[in-house]
C-alpha cells in the first residue's frame, strides 16, 4: 500500500507541472525564434498535444490507483 501512497504523490507532483506547462503553453511560451545577424531560427519547445495525452493518461493511471476507474457501456445501435 504504501508504494501506490508513493506513487499517487509523484503523479499528483508531476499533473501540477504538466497543467502549468499547458497554461504556460496557452500564453504563447511554446515557441520562439531565435535571431543572430541576418539568420533566424524558430525553435519549438514542446508539442502541446504530448502534454495533454500524457496527462490524461497521469489522471488515468491516478483514478486506477485509487480505484476510481469506471467502465462505461454503451448501447451498440
Amino acid at each position: 500500500m504504501c508504494g501506490n501512497s508513493e506513487e499517487i504523490a509523484e503523479i499528483e507532483a508531476e499533473l501540477v507541472e504538466i497543467t502549468a506547462a499547458i497554461s504556460a503553453l496557452r500564453l504563447g511560451g511554446q515557441s520562439f525564434t531565435i535571431s543572430s545577424g541576418a539568420s533566424s531560427r524558430a525553435v519549438t519547445m514542446v508539442d502541446y498535444s504530448v502534454l495533454v495525452q500524457n496527462k490524461r493518461d497521469l489522471e488515468l493511471r491516478l483514478r486506477e490507483l485509487r480505484g476510481t476507474v469506471g467502465i462505461v457501456i454503451r448501447a451498440g445501435w
